[in-house]
């Protein structure tokens, strides 16, 4: 069973500042309501260590592998629930530089494994709000160290 989220933000500042503050993972805490800790490398083949707040307020724990990694490009992880084929999720964030300047973030998630189908509603209402809550808080951090740096 597969399915996909898939959320876009416009942000207005450049796709290096935006990259900075996504790949800033010391910092979530600071900014991020939906993973509000994270730790590790952001390189191909390292591990990260993710605290997710899920909707019910719960904190889950992940160890996803970054599987890509292009700097001001692109920064997506593979996360497994247990064991491979339960349910998986290759998180992913696309950067493209917009005409004005600005950055559009291309923020989704492919889920694979046999609990998906039973997930898939939860999917949708609640790591779809949570996405948009960090597209969100991504860019009013952005655009503020943005303003700052000006």
């Amino acid at each position: 069973m597969r399915h996909e989220l898939h959320t876009e933000i416009n942000i207005d500042a450049t796709p290096e500042v935006v990259w900075d503050v996504l790949t800033d993972l010391d910092r979530y805490a600071e900014w991020n309501p939906f993973i509000v800790e994270s730790s590790g490398r952001v390189e191909v083949g390292e591990r990260l260590t993710n605290r997710l707040r899920m909707a019910n307020g719960k904190v889950m724990t992940f160890r996803p592998e970054v599987t890509e990694a292009e700097t001001g490009v692109v920064f997506e992880w593979l996360g497994r629930l247990f064991v491979p084929g339960l349910f998986d999720g290759r998180h992913r964030f696309e950067l493209a530089p917009t005409p004005s300047g600005g950055t559009t973030v291309m923020h989704s998630e492919r889920f694979r494994g046999l609990l998906v189908r039973v997930m898939r509603s939860s999917l949708e209402r609640d790591t779809r709000t949570n996405f948009e809550a960090m597209n969100e808080a991504l860019r009013d951090r952005a655009q503020a160290v943005s303003r700052s740096a000006s």
